[in-house]
């Protein structure tokens, strides 16, 4: 049974009430937020970029810092996302797209938004916003309508974990879906905690669960639209892949991804200065402008590498780091 028959028949026998913790009713991933292969805080970032795996961040005053919260979560979940409003009140946002072939079991029904909030001191009102667009795969930059909101619960964030909740209404002509959530005004010296955020078919905010099922299967969705390949804090050296030398200072390497991605990925390197090619007990230092996709299909990867010295046309390599943190990032999305 596919994944829109199932939805069907869910929505057809409750009404729209889904078992607390079926697998797959939560069409966002990362609600929990499991999964943090970009890092774990980020200063003041850039508007729609992404920290947390699959959630754009946003502000739009004074100094935040977005985070992953281990002290201050509810019973039942690990992470939140925290942000900490340092200076001037400001607007937080944080948004996360979902694909047509995903989301296309919503158009013409009701599907209802909820997440845990809280805050630091006082109270912030919170909107949990559902958009959707009538192109496919509209991404981040998507031209989007607010859906119709059906009803909703108390959306203010307090000292202590609550629900908040909204249910809209997408139209038939729905092909592609943008969740915000927006806490608005978050004043100076606040910090806001969010977590458990879930958007299901039906009326009811049911008890969250993850997209993926599990945890791996969470790690698996979320590397469908990025995959890093990285060292940590601990493992200095690091093996990326191995190829060979097709001219003189240029190797081509290969490697299978974990997972088949969205689509073709885009490559950047974290920490370049720190890899290195190894061949015949020997390493020469990758030169980062030099490095780049050779082939992609979405399950394996060729890249170009260079370094700056000759070496003899066929020569066997492999690539390394030799120093923490660094990375081979492929983005897929939207």
């Amino acid at each position: 049974m596919s994944r829109a028959q199932l939805t069907s028949t869910v929505e057809q026998n409750t009404g729209g009430a889904v078992a607390p913790f079926v697998a797959g009713k939560n069409f966002l991933a990362n609600g929990g937020f499991d999964i943090w292969q970009r890092g774990t805080s980020s200063v003041n970032p850039s508007a729609n970029t992404l920290l947390a795996d699959r959630w754009y961040m946003y502000f739009n005053a004074g100094a935040a810092t977005f985070s992953q919260e281990t002290s201050n979560v509810p019973t039942g979940y690990r992470y939140a996302m925290k942000i900490a409003q340092s200076s001037a009140s400001a607007l937080q946002l944080l948004q996360q797209t979902i694909e047509t072939s995903a989301c296309l079991a919503f158009a013409g029904q009701n599907i209802t938004a909820s997440a845990l909030v809280a805050t630091s001191t006082g109270t912030v009102p919170v909107t949990l916003d559902v958009q959707y667009s009538t192109s496919a795969d509209a991404g981040i930059g998507g031209t989007y309508t607010s859906a119709t909101s059906v009803a909703s619960g108390t959306n203010t964030a307090s000292t202590t974990y609550s629900k908040a909740w909204n249910t809209v209404s997408i139209p038939s002509t729905a092909k592609s879906i943008l969740f915000r959530m927006l806490a608005n005004p978050v004043p100076a010296g606040t910090s806001f905690y969010i977590t458990g955020i879930q958007l299901e078919i039906g009326s009811v905010a049911t008890p969250f669960s993850r997209a993926g099922g599990t945890l791996q299967g969470e790690l698996a969705l979320c590397q469908r639209y990025f995959t890093s390949i990285a060292s940590n804090s601990s493992a200095v050296y690091t093996y990326y892949g191995n190829g060979f030398f097709y001219g003189s200072t240029g190797a081509k390497l290969f490697f299978s991804l974990p997972v088949t991605m969205r689509t073709n990925p885009s490559l950047s390197l974290v920490n370049p200065t720190s890899m290195q090619l190894q061949y015949n007990n020997t390493n020469q230092g990758v030169v980062a402008s030099g490095t780049g996709l050779d082939q992609s299909n979405g399950q394996t990867v060729g890249m170009f590498v260079n370094v700056s010295s000759g070496v003899s046309v066929g020569t066997a390599c492999i690539m390394t780091s030799n120093a923490a943190n660094t990375a081979i990032q492929l983005s897929a999305e939207l």
